[in-house]
């Protein structure tokens, strides 16, 4: 049996963040689940959860190049570069990844999208992307892709969808990128199991569109429900034939425990890394070849106001911070709670049908 097979029983994973900011903070979630999920499967031999769970890395995707990297741990290919906590950025940016890697002591893999800054789709970036992600499958034999997106923009697939602005081409920006290349990915390796995680739906796309979206994408079989970290529940998790996220939110997720203990540690990396009030922001200052000691990040600070259960108006503190009519911030709600699973090469597929293939050729 194939170690790329969807029936394997042996998985490698890799969780990644799926664009630019802090989408690897967001993905935390899901690494934390399944790291949790393996200590616990085998401290307790539960066979309830019929695979086994071999390795799981920590990835992030943006938009910065190898050459833009120093003392990386290895660079392996034109758009992968292997990190530690040693390694610098030499970019301006919001780069968490060397001290996440630092806290977790783990190597993080950062990928890259497109490093294109035109008003056209990067084409080579998409490419550039496939590859690296193919060599790094066949490299760590990965059987599973976990991309988790914080606000929900991966899925404007109509220009209309955006909050608060018309998409003049859906094909384009960081989330299109990584679309366009995981559905690529899918036609050369069709047994490697894609997953696109949502969370804090509402804040990048009209809600209204995203719930539509997800029904085009459920009625292409790539919808694979949604989990509440904060209330235990899930809905839709059934209705689908990926049998594994089936055992993952059914076995690891359903498990009071692990998702108990995967809540706890994300709180922790929270409140100790992101700006969750104002007398934090001097500690974000960017400095290039530096490190701040905080991070800002609007996707992840509702995130974490809302699995606490902070609703109401937060301030989240970055540049463009919405001003509301109650003040500067965002209402956290109950709805920011849920994440969304679908099959990103599924949706790019949706949004292909939605737009015609001409948009991606302008």
């Amino acid at each position: 049996m194939s170690a790329s097979s969807l029936t394997t029983t042996v998985r490698n994973i890799l969780v990644s963040g799926l664009g630019g900011g802090l989408d690897i903070h967001n993905a935390m979630l899901m690494y934390l689940l399944l790291n949790e999920g393996k200590k616990h499967l085998e401290e307790t031999n539960n066979n309830e959860f019929s695979y086994r769970i071999e390795n799981i890395y920590l990835g992030s995707i943006r938009p910065c190049k190898s050459t833009d990297i120093e003392n990386p741990v290895q660079i392996l290919s034109s758009s992968v570069t292997l990190i530690n906590s040693e390694s610098k950025i030499k970019i301006k940016g919001r780069y968490f990844e060397p001290t996440l890697s630092k806290e977790l002591n783990e190597n993080i893999f950062l990928m890259t999208g497109s490093t294109d800054k035109s008003h056209q789709i990067d084409l080579n970036g998409i490419e550039n992307l496939k590859e690296g992600l193919k060599d790094l499958v066949q490299r760590y034999h990965l059987t599973d892709l976990i991309f988790v997106d914080g606000g929900g923009d991966s899925l404007i697939l109509k220009s209309k969808d955006s909050i608060d602005k018309i998409h003049g081409n859906v094909f384009m920006g960081g989330d299109a990128v990584v679309l366009a290349a995981l559905n690529k990915l899918s036609h050369e390796m069709p047994h490697l199991n894609l997953i696109q995680g949502i969370i804090s739906v509402g804040l990048d796309v009209n809600r209204k569109a995203f719930k539509q979206n997800i029904k085009s994408i459920a009625n292409r079989g790539g919808y694979f429900g949604r989990i509440n970290f904060a209330t235990g529940k899930d809905k839709d998790t059934r209705n689908h034939n990926n049998e594994f996220m089936n055992a993952v939110t059914r076995y690891l997720f359903g498990n009071d425990t692990i998702r108990t203990m995967a809540l706890e540690k994300f709180f922790t990396l929270s409140e100790q890394y992101l700006v969750l009030q104002e007398d934090q922001c001097s500690q974000s200052s960017i400095v290039v070849g530096t490190s701040p000691t905080r991070f800002m990040s609007h996707t992840a600070v509702v995130t974490y106001h809302a699995l606490k259960g902070n609703f109401g108006l937060r301030r989240t503190f970055v540049p463009w911070e919405p001003k509301l009519q109650q003040g500067k911030g965002v209402v956290v709600e109950a709805d920011h709670q849920w994440m969304y699973f679908v099959n990103p090469a599924v949706a790019e597929q949706v949004k292909i049908s939605e737009n015609g293939t001409s948009k991606l050729e302008e």
